[in-house]
């Protein structure tokens, strides 16, 4: 294992990502405003109905700064459990090395007290002589 990879701190990025999405939201609220009093000012007839749809585009930044810091910690999380699983793919290759070498030994082991009990079976024949 070459190094340790270090997992990230969870409470840390959430934060984070709350407050990117509250600094997205506030800016996009502050938007929604300043085009809302400028470009769409208020008449004679006092446009209610239309400030109040004007007033959804800053929930509107708040969703989509939410996915967004979303989109975020997943993918730190996510290069995370792949460096995780680099490391055990790592950890199998070498199990699977010395698993091999284990099988190798095994199989001369066996081998060579195969061979010793043949050269003892060997050693303590006698022959008879019939004549």
């Amino acid at each position: 294992m070459k190094d340790k990879i270090k997992e990230p701190n969870g409470k840390v990025w959430w934060l984070g990502a709350i407050a990117i999405c509250l600094l997205l939201w506030g800016g996009g609220y502050m938007l929604t405003k300043y085009i809302s009093l400028n470009y769409f000012p208020v008449g004679k007839d006092n446009c209610a109905p239309a400030l109040f749809g004007d007033s959804f585009g800053a929930v509107n930044a708040l969703i989509s700064a939410f996915a967004f810091a979303g989109m975020i910690v997943t993918f730190v999380l996510q290069r995370y459990e792949l460096g995780m699983q680099r490391q055990e793919l790592e950890a199998q290759r070498e199990f699977s090395t010395q698993n091999e070498t284990l099988r190798l030994q095994r199989f001369e082991n066996t081998f060579f007290n195969m061979m010793e009990l043949q050269q003892s079976i060997v050693n303590d024949l006698y022959a008879k002589d019939w004549h």
